[in-house]
């Protein structure tokens, strides 16, 4: 579920660098060094978040079902770790900007006045060029932008689904609102679970729903 609060800020997540201490225990047993595994990954991948010459492109996998923590775990019959890439923060303006060229510039020049750490304010300005493209009739650029979003809400992690919900779609809602465009005309454009969350979101504003999520659906 996603408490929707019409934000134009974020918040970063604190990250660290230091093993967790539940999986620094002596005489841990399979499972144990299959969850150390998993943590290992992902410190590799925050780590190269942060050093361009090592983020990993955003069609990326990574497993760790060969491994022997994990062949271990199978042995002793305990489940296995498994840790599958999702995209992550990141990741979420780079894919927009992928399948939406034409919004660089307005990027660019947002990054110039406020920075790149400032997401849901970029999104902001994304749904004004969606507005602009279907002002324009640009069509194919609109079906690209929302294969886009439809991505980060099946292959993001947590923060990215938020984003593309109370970020990207929500921001779509008020742009569009304030213009003389029906924002329900992006509707046609949108993925499956893109059109579930944005109907989450018309319920929660119009008082159908006491939080963003969506229909029939106590969670996603």
């Amino acid at each position: 579920m996603v408490k929707s609060a019409k934000r134009w800020f974020t918040v970063s997540a604190k990250s660290s660098s230091t093993l967790p201490e539940s999986l620094t225990s002596t005489g841990a047993d399979s499972l144990r060094q299959a969850a150390l595994a998993a943590w290992r990954s992902l410190s590799i991948i925050r780590h190269a978040a942060k050093s361009p010459s090592r983020r990993l492109p955003l069609s990326s996998t990574l497993g760790i079902t060969k491994s022997t923590e994990y062949l271990a775990a199978r042995n002793a019959k305990t489940p296995a770790v498994i840790f599958t890439d999702m995209l992550a923060k990141q990741q979420a303006i780079p894919l927009l900007l992928e399948a939406c060229p034409s919004f660089e510039a307005e990027y660019e020049a947002h990054c110039a006045e406020c920075g790149n750490d400032l997401p849901y304010v970029a999104a902001g300005d994304f749904a004004r060029h969606l507005l602009a493209l279907h002002q324009s009739g640009q069509l194919e650029a609109l079906s690209n932008a929302a294969r886009a979003i439809e991505r980060l809400h099946t292959e993001g992690d947590a923060w990215v689904r938020e984003f593309a919900t109370v970020g990207v779609l929500e921001a779509v809602q008020n742009a569009w609102s304030h213009s003389t465009v029906d924002p329900e005309e992006f509707v046609c454009y949108l993925g499956p679970a893109s059109k579930r969350w944005w109907q989450g979101l018309n319920n929660f504003w119009s008082g159908n729903a006491p939080l963003v999520k969506p229909p029939n659906a106590s969670d996603a």
